[in-house]
């Protein structure tokens, strides 16, 4: 047995997942005191909790097969992957003192380490010392509720725009954009422990995926999480979530294996569903996912001292190399002048949402996937080399094994957003202070120039003939496609002047750029 950590929280789970929380009473070896109202107990004198195997300190995963996910640590290391992750968010301007929670229940403030932001509810003993750095780094986010984190959430609907809150949520925003957009954390924490019945497992690795790449190209790193409970009856969403970790090359954060030791292996025995965790099982995730939180901030802040702990933005461009967990089927980037670069789109409750980035080849009728779920096609560099896509507010550009950065506040909800002259140089449109503007700019981030004035409200770009007029249209968007055109617009490049084309919409233009119809 070993000293552990004191705490004087009371757990409540209430409504959070249904029911309130009844479980076996606590003992001496509890890790915790708990009431039976939301007042505080005073702090226990001595409190041994049951030790953990292994000793949940950071260490490597030593890179075993997903099939062994259940001998994987307790709390990992930091993953090379991560680090570029993190760094990639410094440029974006991530906050280095926020992390965010997407999940369910399970994860809410009042189950999951929101005492930690409360010194008057909980003790650190001698051995743990350590962690209260990293519970000062990110005082203030413990106690919190982000916008991706709800009581029967599961994998899916923190990506459906319909659960999102229309009070601090963007239109057509999803609730994980959304909380990426306000919080702009370096760690997220991604757990999901309930999945219902009649969905397979193929559906919830398609929705992770979709999770991991929306965080991971926000700059934020994913901590995956093992779950308690086996539900399913073959553990594989466990197998799944370890399958994602090492194909990704993140962190996986074994919470599985820190329950093993506890009574009912961490499973409330008075619900007896299955499911619901005990008294016991709240401490040992609170504490470990603190041990976790700790081991890969710590492992992230320490790998380069070059990178500077404040998020400062730059007008580099930030490359996201290796993006893709493995190449798109076949040689596309040979391919690309015989094939077709196209985006797709479904629609969801009302909502089109879009499906991802496809190449067609022509000679070999083939369609292989360029980027998964998420994202949306905009425009081919007139070389063919390069693409321009986005994922969300996320603007990149890509050969199709790295992702550069080329604005995080792009606007994308018209039909095309953005595109490339002929000379290489790219046209944009991007959200501003209460309206969207037009941006023109060099692939390398510099020559940054706003061509449309304030209230002009450019929300969807159509082809140039000459690379010198740019055709455009004003209006306003409630939706991903779901918008209210007012009006086509001619800006000169040369001049910078813009002219309203009164009475036209949808105007295409002659090759020469003299004649629209």
């Amino acid at each position: 047995m070993r000293n552990w950590i004191l705490c004087s929280l009371l757990v409540l789970f209430l409504a959070a997942c249904g029911g309130s929380p009844e479980g076996p009473t606590p003992t001496a070896t509890s890790p915790v005191t708990v009431t039976e109202t939301p007042e505080l107990a005073p702090p226990p004198t001595a409190i041994i909790a049951p030790t953990l195997p292994p000793d949940p300190t950071a260490t490597s995963d030593m890179r075993l097969p997903p099939e062994r996910w259940q001998e994987w640590p307790i709390v990992p290391a930091v993953t090379g992957r991560a680090i570029e992750i993190y760094r990639l968010g410094l440029t974006l301007g991530n906050d280095p003192h926020a992390f965010s929670k997407v999940g369910d229940c399970q994860n809410v403030k009042a189950a999951f380490m929101g005492f930690f932001d409360d010194p008057e509810r909980y003790i650190l003993n001698q051995d743990y010392q350590y962690l209260q750095e990293t519970i000062d780094q990110f005082s203030g986010y413990f106690n919190t509720d982000g916008q991706a984190v709800k009581g029967g959430f599961n994998a899916a609907t923190v990506l459906s725009p319909l659960w999102a809150n229309p009070e601090v949520c963007l239109a057509g925003e999803n609730p994980l954009e959304c909380e990426l957009r306000i919080t702009k954390p370096v760690i997220v924490f991604v757990s999901f422990e309930v999945w219902w019945e009649g969905r397979t497992e193929a559906e919830y690795e398609k929705y992770m995926r979709q999770i991991i790449e929306t965080v991971m190209a926000h700059g934020s790193v994913p901590i995956l999480a093992t779950k308690a409970d086996n539900v399913e009856g073959d553990h594989g969403l466990n197998l799944t979530t370890a399958r994602l970790a090492h194909e990704y090359d993140l962190p996986l954060w074994n919470f599985w294996l820190a329950v093993q030791p506890l009574p009912y292996h961490g499973l409330d025995p008075v619900r007896d569903d299955g499911f619901h965790i005990s008294t016991e099982g709240w401490n040992v995730r609170s504490f470990t996912g603190l041990q976790n939180l700790d081991s890969i901030w710590k492992g992230l802040r320490d790998v380069d001292t070059a990178v500077a702990l404040t998020a400062t933005p730059t007008s580099t461009p930030a490359t996201l190399t290796g993006f893709l967990p493995t190449p798109a089927t076949g040689p596309w980037l040979a391919t690309t002048q015989e094939g077709l670069i196209f985006g797709m789109a479904v629609r969801d409750g009302g909502k089109y949402q879009p499906q991802g980035v496809y190449l067609f080849d022509l000679e070999a009728q083939t369609t292989a996937t360029l980027l998964g779920t998420g994202w949306d096609f905009q425009a081919r560099s007139p070389g063919g080399t390069t693409f321009l896509v986005n994922l969300g507010s996320l603007l990149y550009e890509t050969d199709g094994l790295a992702l550069r950065q080329v604005s995080p506040d792009f606007y994308p909800y018209g039909m095309t957003g953005a595109m490339y002259l002929e000379d290489g140089s790219i046209v944009f449109i991007e959200a501003g202070e209460g309206s969207t503007q037009l941006v023109h700019m060099q692939v390398d981030g510099g020559d940054r120039q706003v061509l449309t004035d304030p209230g002009e409200a450019p929300i969807e770009l159509y082809a140039s003939s000459d690379g010198i007029r740019l055709t455009w249209e004003s209006g306003s968007c409630s939706g991903y496609h779901v918008c209210d055109r007012q009006g086509a617009w001619l800006t000169d490049m040369q001049s910078g002047e813009s002219r309203f084309l009164n009475g036209l919409l949808h105007p295409l233009l002659s090759p020469d750029g003299e004649a629209m119809i």
